[in-house]
């Protein structure tokens, strides 16, 4: 690790019910109690810092339960990127294991760079236990992430920017990092140097720098991991900052990048040559590059080293579990532990999915219509079908301005569900209509549900219908047996699924909560 821990400002808006010092309870039944840098200070020779991230998770393995929707505002985790992604997207995930070596965890990020004063990034951060206590008994921990700083700075001043997180209810926390001086200007003028950057996506560039001229002949040879075919827009030059900027011959074989500069270095001259290597590394990795430096037949040789750091989860105390009422302080009074439906309908509360009726009650009887079925999914499934920044900036889909169903309009309840259902491919009926009031039946509770969690994506029913009453040629078996193949529902006792029949909100909790945690 790189450092002390540093401690992060103070979180608001904790859980009346949450355990002692916890933040606020975040997506799939967790919540962020701490964000923090395990590094202030970054010097030009400094290629990585360390994040901290502390959190707590429900117990119960049934379905994908961990903390979601970390947002990193100005530094981007680093693993084994498989991008690139739609608008320069990308999307990389690790493995990390506590250090009780009891619990295993999937970090999953995606990043996107941005453009601001220094060369910067955006990434989101989601934490799921694997195996271990975890998944079953819950618990609060550490994770601690090595991350990406702005590669370099040119300018002649140090730059302390805040490093800010968020989770998806709008809660921050706050540090600080204070990037040194980097760029050319900062290396010691009387020595050759060789400077390695760890670059945001995992690859490294190397400069090999002379001292400033005057010198009669001058040539550098970067001897780099990979092979040419790993080596990216080589350059070299002579002269930056003055009037009298020149371009080097540059040439590479077998991983060397060779330059020489012809006309020697005037007195205030350096000669630079800079080559990326995009082989990439992964946490643990550590790659290192030489250079020897020719001017006047006076040779100078070098080596630097580039290490990124392990992935690591901590521990301070005993795992211990965490009841699900700590996390959750939703309630409501027509269920109760231990019921039918007691769990879906808990997580639809926890997530904002649901806040019940009026009355306080679930309403766990009662049929859903098609318009409060629109509203749960758009709750639950909104943000998956748009732009990953779009979705950053606005988290809300934007309904149209002309009412496409003739029994809606824009001031109608659940028009933004039902106009974003209809994105979805559920275009209403042949009339013109939505039907907002209308019961669902559990084929298109099935339908409704598949095209919100499988929208553009590949699934290959299978060749023999798990129902009695369903054969594999039945209009909407696609969607029906999706929902089998989740675990959402099993059908009836005689092996039938009864497509006809009314659909309840206790039975929609379910097949949402176990299609969505799937």
């Amino acid at each position: 690790m790189l450092g002390t821990v540093l401690v992060a400002a103070s979180l608001s808006a904790i859980p009346a019910n949450a355990a002692t010092g916890a933040g606020t309870i975040a997506p799939y039944g967790g919540y962020v109690q701490d964000i923090s840098i395990v590094e202030d200070r970054l010097t030009a020779e400094d290629d990585h810092l360390t994040v901290a991230v502390d959190f707590c998770l429900v117990p119960g393995s049934a379905a994908r339960r961990g903390v979601e929707d970390i947002w990193l505002d100005t530094a981007t985790p680093i693993a084994d990127y498989e991008g690139p992604y739609d608008r320069f997207m990308f999307y990389t995930g690790m493995t990390v294991g506590d250090a009780t070596g009891k619990n295993t965890f999937r970090v999953e990020m995606q990043a996107a760079p941005l453009e601001t004063e220094v060369p910067l990034s955006q990434a989101m951060i989601s934490l799921y236990p694997i195996s271990g206590p975890a998944t079953s008994k819950g618990g609060c921990g550490t994770v601690e992430l090595p991350v990406q700083i702005p590669p370099y700075y040119w300018e002649d001043r140090s730059l302390t920017k805040s490093f800010t997180g968020s989770d998806a209810f709008g809660n921050r926390f706050t540090d600080k990092v204070t990037l040194g001086r980097g760029g050319l200007d900062t290396l010691d003028a009387a020595e050759p140097q060789l400077r390695p950057d760890l670059l945001w996506d995992g690859s490294v560039e190397w400069y090999s720098i002379t001292p400033e001229g005057p010198a009669e002949s001058v040539s550098l040879t970067l001897d780099i991991p990979g092979q040419c075919s790993d080596v990216e827009w080589m350059g070299s030059s002579a002269g930056e900052g003055t009037e009298d900027w020149r371009t080097g011959r540059v040439s590479c074989a077998q991983g060397v990048v060779r330059a020489r500069l012809d006309g020697g270095l005037a007195g205030n001259e350096r000669f630079t040559v800079d080559a990326r290597d995009t082989s990439g590394l992964t946490p643990g990795e550590s790659v290192a590059g030489r250079t020897t430096v020719n001017l006047d037949g006076e040779y100078h040789r070098l080596s630097e080293t580039v290490e990124l750091a392990e992935a690591t989860a901590s521990f301070e105390r005993p795992w211990v579990p965490v009841a699900h009422g700590d996390l959750c302080p939703v309630s409501f009074s027509d269920i109760r532990p231990g019921g039918a439906f007691f769990g879906p309908i808990q997580w639809l509360g926890c997530e904002g999915i649901s806040a019940g009726q009026s009355n306080g009650a679930f309403g766990v009887n009662r049929q859903i219509t098609r318009g409060e079925l629109a509203a749960f999914l758009m709750r639950a499934y909104g943000e998956k079908h748009l732009d990953p920044i779009t979705a950053r900036q606005e988290r809300r889909w934007l309904p149209p301005k002309t009412s496409p169903f003739t029994d809606m309009t824009p001031r109608s309840a659940h028009y933004a569900a039902a106009t974003w259902l209809r994105s979805m491919g559920i275009a209403g009926y042949a009339d013109g209509t939505f039907k907002p009031s209308q019961p669902v039946s559990r084929v298109e509770a099935a339908q409704f549900i598949y095209l919100a969690d499988h929208a553009g994506e590949d699934w290959n029913a299978p060749s023999r219908s798990p129902f009695a009453d369903i054969p594999a040629t039945y209009s909407r078996f696609e969607a029906i047996s999706y929902l089998y193949a989740t675990g959402a529902t099993r059908g009836y006792t005689d092996g039938t699924f009864r497509p006809s029949r009314d659909i309840t909100r206790g039975e929609m909790a379910k097949f949402v909560e176990t299609v969505f945690n799937d």
